[in-house]
């Protein structure tokens, strides 16, 4: 009964809309410090423009991640910078 259920469970899962990076509009939020932004945004936006030529990536300020609480109310796709930020559903990773 379980496997049965979780086998219907990831049918669900897969009938949702896939990413594609190729086709995706929409605009990513990074927020970073300054001193990111002159030394590792030239370098991920590169990246970015080759993975997801239609999409838009916009820069913002790591104060702006602060005040709007940015990640958890979604204004934020992502962030660069020491791990100040703590809460409920942001992930942490190491680069």
């Amino acid at each position: 009964r379980l496997a049965h259920a979780l086998a219907g469970l990831d049918a669900l899962v897969d009938e949702g809309p896939r990413f594609d990076p190729q086709t995706c509009t929409r605009t990513f939020t990074l927020a970073c410090s300054d001193n990111q932004e002159l030394a590792d945004v030239p370098r991920i936006a590169a990246r970015f423009a080759e993975q997801l030529p239609r999409a838009t990536l916009h820069v913002t300020s790591v104060e702006y991640l602060q005040t709007t609480g940015g990640l958890a109310a979604g204004k934020v796709d992502a962030a660069l910078g020491p791990t100040f930020v703590r809460g409920p559903g942001i992930k942490q990773q190491v680069l």
